[in-house]
């Protein structure tokens, strides 16, 4: 069976990049039939060939579940930076570029073609969703420098795993058709936040569980990503339009959800989101202390704290963190607080008494207080041990705290 590549080769027209002397002249050229476009699809031309744009106005009350584009159109925009990932300059909702493709694979190979730009953009009170699609592949160049001339308007793009993939593939297609390069925007994947804050909570992190979690979105009739290059095969093979429409709808929804998740990514960290669960408040916590914001960190910390019924495996971490900060803020007597309700709750952890022990013998001067906490903390080691769940080095470095300690009780070390 031949590959879907090969297929494709069977409908080029031969683009203008290729060397006309490398052609067989002895063969005829195929007859080429004018490709219907997709309905709504105006054609258009420039000296490379010809391609299909179609052009969607939605008003900012369209909703995506529980939200509407006026949401991501209303943000202040302090936080697009955190979620970017990198350095973002003063900025307005026109200067975002939300942005997917559909393509004839799943590969990032030369060998795999980009038939379909979907954009959406913020313009005058209203969102423009703009689609660019490739009625022939030997016309490759015309749709890619049109499109690319109009990327560049735009300061930041938005995609959902767009730098892995889409962006990847575009920038192989432009090389290979020789077009002018200096694509760089301020590029916000969100695929990457959304792993961050709810890898924890969710099944997984594609478009569709994320959009049903956070948006309150299910798509009903929607066509898989997976199932496009079959479709847009079919539509080169028979010139029926009707075959793309699924691909289109598909791609269209995509574009619709990316400002919606953005604008919901956008309050959660600014608090006027709930996190909804307490997997993602701990979620929240680690973004915090990951970007040096050590009071937002805490806050979010002793919010879990605060709720008894948090499974133990996320008040640990809280305990942990938590502790660690006030004990890095030299705020001792938080930290003891903290030390002290930890080594309640979670009884087989010896991690709690350690970090007391560290403190009383080094800081506090209660060296028998943390002869005492070592020797809990071995004996919680030996329960971890028969559960197959404690580390050797742990147990070593036990072993000489408690010697330690005891010589200072013998009065051995003074």
């Amino acid at each position: 069976m031949t590959s879907l590549q090969d297929r494709l080769k069977r409908h080029r027209l031969g683009s203008p990049n290729e060397r006309e002397e490398t052609a067989d002249k002895t063969t005829p050229k195929p007859h080429v039939t004018k490709p219907i476009l997709p309905s709504g699809m105006v054609e258009k031309r420039n000296e490379w060939g010809m391609y299909g744009l179609r052009r969607r106005v939605f008003s900012l009350d369209y909703a995506v579940g529980s939200y509407t584009l006026d949401r991501m159109a209303r943000l202040r925009l302090k936080y697009i930076g955190s979620i970017a990932g990198e350095s973002v300059g003063e900025v307005n909702v026109e200067h975002f570029l939300f942005f997917d493709t559909e393509t004839t694979g799943l590969g990032t190979g030369a060998g795999n073609m980009i038939f379909l730009f979907g954009v959406g953009y913020f313009h005058e009170s209203t969102f423009i969703v703009d689609q660019y699609f490739l009625p022939h592949v030997g016309h490759e160049p015309a749709l890619l420098n049109d499109f690319l001339s109009f990327l560049r308007k735009f300061a930041i793009l938005v995609s959902y795993n767009g730098k892995g993939f889409d962006w990847v593939q575009l920038e192989t297609r432009r090389t290979l058709n020789r077009l002018d390069g200096g694509l760089a925007p301020v590029h916000c994947d969100l695929l990457f936040p959304s792993r961050r804050l709810w890898s924890r909570s969710l099944p997984s992190c594609r478009m569709q569980d994320v959009e049903a979690a956070c948006l309150g979105y299910r798509r009903k009739g929607d066509l898989p990503g997976s199932l496009a290059p079959a479709h847009y095969l079919e539509y080169l093979r028979t010139g029926n339009p009707a075959a793309v429409e699924g691909v289109f709808r598909h791609n269209e929804q995509d574009i619709l959800s990316l400002p919606c998740l953005l604008a919901h990514i956008h309050e959660l960290l600014d608090g006027e989101a709930a996190p909804g669960n307490r997997e993602t408040e701990l979620s929240l916590a680690r973004w915090w202390l990951r970007s040096g914001e050590e009071k937002r960190a805490l806050q979010q910390y002793m919010n879990l704290l605060d709720d008894r019924s948090a499974l133990l495996i996320l008040r640990r971490e809280a305990y942990r963190e938590a502790s660690r900060l006030h004990r890095r803020a030299r705020r001792w007597s938080e930290a003891e607080r903290l030390w002290q309700g930890w080594m309640k709750e979670d009884e087989w952890n010896p991690e709690p008494c350690i970090e007391w022990a560290k403190y009383c013998e080094h800081r506090s001067g209660e060296w028998r207080r943390a002869h005492v906490l070592t020797l809990e903390a071995m004996e919680r080691f030996q329960k971890k041990k028969r559960l197959g769940r404690a580390r050797p080095a742990e147990w070593e470095d036990l072993k000489k705290r408690e010697s330690r300690l005891a010589a200072k009780g013998e009065g051995r070390l003074f």
